[in-house]
C-alpha cells in the first residue's frame, strides 16, 4: 500500500525535465580554456529528489547528535620491538538532535507528507550529449512564488547545491620553473575539474503576457565555498553569476536564455540555453 502511494505521489508531484547547454569559460578556473557543456536536468517538488535531499539532511543531523567526541589512545610496549595502540572514542549523545533527525527521516518516507515549497534537483552532464563536460550536481532547498495583481509576480529560491564536473580536453596554462629560474608558461591539453559546494540564490520577476505565456527576467548567484589548493596559494573554483530571461508558453513549455560570468575575467564569460517542461 505504501509503495502504491509513493508511485501516485511521483505521478502527481510537480516536476521539471529539461535539456541544458552552456558555452564559454564561466566554470573554468584561471588558465583553463572555454568549452561546451550539455546536460539533462530533473527537479521535483515533493518527489523522489526532494525526499533524497531530506534523507541527506536527516543523516547529517543524526551524525551531529553525537557531540564533543574525544579520542584517547593507549600505547602498550610488547617488548619484542612492537607496540600495540588502542584508541577509544567517547562523546555526548544529544537526544533532541537525534529525535529531530529521526523526524526528518520519517517525513522523507511518508507519502502523505506535505513539503510546502521544498524542492530537489539533479543535473547530469555527459559528453554523449555533445560538448566536452561530464559530471553531476545535486540541489535541495526552498522555492517560493507569488502573483500580484493578476499579471505581475515574483519567484525566488534558495538551495544547497553540491557536485562536480570534469572539463575534458581543455587547453590548460601552467607555470613551469623546472628548467628556468624565471619560469616558463606552457600550454597543454588535458582535463580540468570544477567542484561546487554552495548556496545558489535565484530571484525573478514574472509578467503574464497572456493566459498561457509568462515572461521572467531573473538573476542567479552561485557563491562557491569549495576551496582548491594550488601551488602558490589557495584559490576558489568559480562562482557563476547568471542574468537571463525565461519564457513559459503553452503553460508548461519554457525556454531560458542567460549570460553568465565569474571572477570578472573576460575569459570567464559564458552563455546558457535551457529548454524544458515544468508543471
Amino acid at each position: 500500500m505504501k509503495l502504491r502511494a509513493c508511485c501516485l505521489l511521483l505521478l502527481f508531484a510537480g516536476c521539471t525535465a529539461a535539456f541544458r547547454s552552456s558555452s564559454g569559460g564561466t566554470t573554468a578556473r584561471d588558465g583553463v580554456s572555454s568549452g561546451t557543456s550539455n546536460s539533462l536536468y530533473f527537479a521535483d517538488r515533493g518527489g523522489l529528489l526532494t525526499r533524497a535531499g531530506l534523507v541527506a539532511l536527516g543523516l547529517v543531523g543524526a551524525m551531529g547528535s553525537v557531540q564533543d567526541v574525544k579520542n584517547e589512545s593507549h600505547v602498550t610496549n610488547n617488548y619484542d620491538g612492537t607496540v600495540t595502540v588502542v584508541t577509544k572514542s567517547s562523546g555526548t549523545f544529544n537526544a533532541k538532535n537525534a529525535q529531530e533527525a529521526t523526524d526528518i527521516l520519517n517525513a522523507a518516507s511518508d507519502p502523505h507528507q506535505n513539503f510546502g515549497g521544498l524542492t530537489g534537483g539533479l543535473e547530469i552532464s555527459s559528453t554523449k550529449l555533445g560538448g566536452d563536460t561530464s559530471g553531476w550536481m545535486f540541489e535541495f532547498g526552498y522555492a517560493y512564488a507569488k502573483t500580484f495583481h493578476n499579471r505581475w509576480g515574483f519567484e525566488g529560491s534558495v538551495k544547497l547545491m553540491f557536485g562536480g564536473e570534469t572539463l575534458h580536453d581543455r587547453m590548460i596554462k601552467t607555470f613551469d620553473t623546472s628548467t628556468s629560474e624565471t619560469g616558463v608558461v606552457t600550454m597543454m591539453k588535458g582535463d580540468a575539474s570544477y567542484k561546487y559546494f554552495g548556496l545558489p540564490v535565484r530571484v525573478g520577476v514574472t509578467y503574464r503576457v497572456s493566459p498561457v505565456a509568462i515572461l521572467q527576467p531573473f538573476v542567479k548567484l552561485e557563491p562557491n565555498w569549495y576551496p582548491r589548493q594550488r601551488t602558490l596559494s589557495i584559490d576558489l573554483d568559480p562562482s557563476p553569476w547568471h542574468f537571463g530571461m525565461r519564457l513559459t508558453a503553452i503553460r508548461f513549455l519554457y525556454v531560458e536564455l542567460d549570460a553568465r560570468f565569474s571572477q570578472l575575467r573576460e575569459s570567464a564569460l559564458g552563455y546558457g540555453l535551457e529548454v524544458g517542461v515544468a508543471f
